[in-house]
């Protein structure tokens, strides 16, 4: 999922987007939400309107590699309000989802490493035993702090 931001002008005529006139503050408190809905509602691509501020949605891989490895034509500007500490809004605007230009370009080569091929064939297994022993307790319907189990998650993965 791709995220940016453009004013009503930039919008051609030519091509109409799907557009949810809503409140940017229910995508600060709950972006997942906000985005599921805009996902079924309007499909892999989408925007949330309120007073003249436009955020656009691209979900997909696809959109992903074509937006967020071309620094030109992907640049955030929303993401300059993070939310609360520990709110789903920071977590995620946080990294490389909230940085342009060279800053983003710096930190994304120095994350690139590990998510190589050759270097996750490496760790492969490990991280599938770990994904494993996650969800092993899980159960259909049963609601779950997805931020702690996350965080218990990642610990384990990087100790």
């Amino acid at each position: 999922m791709a995220i940016g931001t453009e004013s009503p002008t930039d919008q051609t005529a030519a091509s109409p987007l799907p557009i949810t006139q809503g409140r940017l503050l229910d995508l600060a408190q709950d972006p997942l939400a906000v985005m599921r809905q805009l996902y079924r509602t309007h499909g892999r691509i989408a925007a949330l309107e309120e007073q003249g501020q436009r955020v656009l949605f691209a979900f997909g891989p696809e959109f992903n590699q074509q937006l967020l490895s071309d620094t030109k034509a992907f640049h955030v500007r929303f993401f300059a309000l993070r939310g609360p500490r520990h709110s789903a809004q920071r977590r995620l605007t946080g990294a490389l989802l909230g940085m342009n230009g060279e800053e983003y370009k710096r930190h994304r080569r120095l994350v690139m490493g590990p998510f190589q091929k050759r270097t996750i064939e490496g760790y492969r297994d490990a991280l599938a035993g770990l994904a494993e022993l996650l969800v092993r307790d899980w159960r259909p319907g049963q609601v779950r702090d997805i931020f702690e189990d996350m965080t218990q998650h990642m610990l384990r993965v990087t100790s």
